[in-house]
């Protein structure tokens, strides 16, 4: 999976950077880019209202993705261990389900099932270990995972209450789960320091 390291020493200098270079010429830039990407997503979000309110049309999505990584370390030194706190985003998985016989489902049109697994934070010691693999780690947050279901229709007639004209419906279901922590005075340094 992808790995993410995340620095506090590279966020202070981007954030420094950016403070300093507040010119006139730079806000104006950046204000005119965000005009032109702003109306690039309407017209992108106009054009997929139109396409999804089309009765006809099929969405299939069947995604499988092993989610990134997250490393905090407590310092970016090449020649430096340190204590490190990784966050595991687990496996993310979107797909289309099957119509299930439910009255409210009925109204909708399409019906997706999104799940995240094996979600977790654990904390280094060392970040050689991590990197190694020769330490499982201290698992701050035992794995968790997250299961929604999703229906959605654009556009058409609503049926619920008759009324002619587009009207866009999404219904969203979740099983949360119980989290379980384990905290012990070495991690809450840890993170502390971080």
């Amino acid at each position: 999976p992808l790995e993410v390291i995340y620095s506090t020493n590279v966020a202070e200098a981007l954030s420094y950077f950016f403070e300093t270079a507040k010119t006139p010429e730079f806000v104006q830039d950046y204000q005119r880019m965000a005009a032109v990407v702003s109306n690039w997503q309407m017209r992108q979000r106009q054009r997929l209202m139109q396409v999804l309110a089309r009765k006809e049309r099929k969405i299939v999505a069947h995604i499988d993705v092993s989610a990134p990584v997250l490393i905090v370390p407590q310092h970016l030194r090449r020649d430096e261990d340190c204590p490190a706190l990784v966050i595991d985003l687990g496996r993310l998985t979107f797909m289309n389900s099957e119509k299930k016989e439910d009255a409210t489902i009925d109204f909708y049109d399409d019906s997706w099932e999104l799940s995240i697994a094996d979600v977790q934070v654990l904390s280094f010691s060392s970040l050689k270990d991590n990197r190694s693999g020769l330490s499982l780690g201290h698992p701050l947050v035992e794995p968790f995972c997250l299961d929604f279901s999703i229906r959605s229709a654009f556009g058409g007639n609503d049926e619920t209450t008759g009324v002619e004209g587009h009207h866009t419906r999404v219904g969203i279901s979740a099983t949360l789960p119980r989290l379980a922590f384990n905290f012990t005075s070495s991690a809450v340094r840890l993170v502390s320091r971080l």
